[in-house]
């Protein structure tokens, strides 16, 4: 999921994503000290990360993040550090009316890449359902960004 929202935000527009700069994947930031007491470690992770405006999304679902009071802190050290974390979850990201929310927040936040502005309501829509097609039917992101549609039955393959 984390891929389906780096797509959404950063591919051209082109494509239905928003255009943005990318943003590093899975940061590693060191803690100062009083961070490290709070959380109880040397670094936190930050899943998609734009440096220089120290603004970060995070990813939670499946088996991670399910230490809320850990997550609590550790989200509580980012501010101290200067970092502005949006939590991300399949309830933000899994229709397109919760996704446009979170792109209100980071439109203008997030620079966009100069030649990119923001992306047709219709066109984003379209990436969203197709890419979290993808991943829920396990084809992989460069079949729903960029293999044919081919209505099912209207090829016949031969195996040998």
């Amino acid at each position: 999921m984390e891929t389906v929202l780096a797509c959404m935000l950063t591919l051209p527009n082109d494509l239905g994503g928003e255009g943005f700069i990318m943003p590093e994947l899975n940061l590693v930031v060191a803690l100062s000290e009083a961070e490290k007491q709070m959380t109880g470690t040397d670094t936190c992770r930050i899943d998609l990360a734009w440096t220089e405006k120290h603004i970060g999304l995070e990813y939670y679902g499946g088996p991670y993040h399910t230490d809320e009071v850990a997550d609590r802190k550790r989200r509580e050290a980012l501010a101290h550090a200067g970092w502005t974390i949006y939590v991300v979850d399949i309830d933000r990201i899994g229709t397109y009316a919760e996704y446009a929310k979170l792109l209100a927040l980071l439109k203008d936040a997030v620079p966009r890449r100069s030649h990119c502005k923001p992306a047709k309501a219709g066109d984003s829509k379209a990436l969203l359902k197709r890419l979290l097609k993808a991943t829920r039917c396990n084809r992989g992101m460069e079949a729903a960004l960029f293999a044919p549609c081919v209505p099912p039955g209207s090829m016949k393959l031969h195996v040998r």
